[in-house]
Parts: C-alpha cells; structure tokens; sequence
C-alpha cells in the first residue's frame, strides 16, 4: 500500500494543494525551515538527516545541492527524487544513477510564464517603458517628439537553449515579423524546424542577434557563459535578457558593461 510509503518534502511552504495530494497517497513529512538560510543550515542539515531514514522519496524545493550524505541517511528504499525546478544542477546526477534513484523537474511546468517574462522584457528593453514612465509618474512631462526605441520587428532573435522555455518564447515572437531565429546549444533540435530556427554557434548567434534570450541549463559548459569575452561579441545595440539560472552569467561584468 502506498499509504505505507513514506516522501519526505524539503520546505514547510511547499503548497498546500500539492500537499494534499501527496498526502492521499502517502505518509508525508516535511522539515521545519523553508530553505538553506546561512543562520540555521546547520539545523536544517541536521533535521534532514533525522527525517529522511525510511523514505521512498524526496521532494526538493532548494536551490542547494542534494548531499550524498542524505542520499545515504535515506537508506537504499528512496527510489525517486522529484526537483521542484526547471533545472536539476542541484542535483548529483551520477550519484543517483548509481543508487538507481529517478529524477524528476519541473521543466515544462514553468515554461510558458517564463517564456511571457522573456517577451515582456524584450519589448521594456527596446522601448524603453521604464524610462519613459519616469516622467508622467512625477507629472512633469513635456509634449515632444519621444524615441521610439529598437524595432521588434525585422529583428534578429537568438535563443541560447531551445528548451521548453527557449520554444514557447518563440512562439510568442513570432507573431511580431521577427526577421530570423537563431539558436545554439549542445546539438540541433529538431523541433527547430517548426519555428524556422537556424541553429548556429555560440559566437556566429551573439554576433548577428539584436535580440538575445538565454534560457539554457546550467552545467560546467553553460556556467559563466555570459561572461566579458562573450560580451563583446555581441552588438552594441543588442538587448541581452537571461530567463535561466542566475550562474550563467557574471554579475559584475554586466555591472560593467
């Protein structure tokens, strides 16, 4: 019986409505901190530690890595592991497939609002909304011709990471006569072919986009990516917007530039 079956999620904000589902089907725990906080990780490492013997599976809510230790606490019944996020860098993938633990993401769930963030800001960027506004909000505008900002139409867009995330922003491009879609990543997509998408390289994208998305994973290639040297290929118009993990990129050097 599966009510047997113990799931250990970490965070006591996980949603109630998703709790109440687990809790149909299963003996449910959770620990008392709703993540990593630098004043009580020491507790929360060691409650985890107390709350996972038993556990068939482990509902991860942190952006911290899962640590081999749990995994070992857990004992050899913890047979799946379920990421509440689109990405799983959290998560040691070697370490589970040799414990023969599944892995689970969020990776289609978030696809479409981050997509709709992703063309919001594209269009704040190149018309300027937030600069414009600034005006009318202290009511001290004057009539007069304004800038009409970077055209969205007859573009060029490129997406770094034709995910879920990086397919449903195109699709919500499209409609506006963007003029051509690149794309890069570890390898062409087939499903490139439906949006009229060119894959391309890293260096050829960054040069030729007015438009850049990045909505990648992140992983030892992906890290950093968004970093001086990349920078500097691209056009001094380009308008860069990162949906994706915030390690892709280097905070100060975007300070910088």
């Amino acid at each position: 019986m599966t009510e047997n079956m113990k799931v250990l999620v970490y965070s006591n904000d996980y949603p109630e409505s998703g709790l109440s589902i687990l809790r149909e089907h299963f003996t449910v725990v959770q620990n008392r901190h709703p993540d990593f906080e630098a004043e009580n990780v020491t507790e929360t490492n060691k409650e985890l530690l107390e709350l996972i013997p038993g556990s068939s599976a482990l509902v991860w809510m942190s952006p911290n890595p899962i640590q081999t230790e749990l995994l070992i606490a857990a004992g050899p019944q913890l047979k799946m592991v379920a990421t509440c996020s689109a990405g799983y860098n959290n998560c040691n993938i070697m370490e589970l497939k040799t414990r023969g633990i599944k892995l689970s993401d969020a990776a289609n769930v978030v696809s479409s609002i981050v997509s709709e963030v992703a063309v919001a800001l594209i269009f704040e960027a190149a018309k300027r909304f937030a600069v414009h506004l600034r005006p009318y909000r202290r009511v001290d505008w004057e009539i007069g011709p304004e800038q009409p900002g970077q055209e969205i139409s007859g573009s060029t867009v490129g997406i770094v990471g034709l995910g879920s995330i990086g397919q449903a922003t195109i699709k919500r491009l499209s409609g506006f006569e963007v003029e051509k879609f690149y794309y890069t990543g570890p390898r062409e997509k087939p499903e490139a072919s439906n949006f009229n998408a060119q894959f391309t390289s890293l260096d050829h994208l960054l040069k030729r986009s007015d438009f850049i998305v990045f909505s990648a994973r992140l992983t030892s290639e992906t890290y950093r990516m968004i970093n001086n040297q990349n920078i500097k290929k691209m056009k001094r118009t380009a308008v860069l917007i990162i949906v994706s993990h915030g390690d892709l990129d280097d905070l100060d050097i975007l300070i910088l530039h």
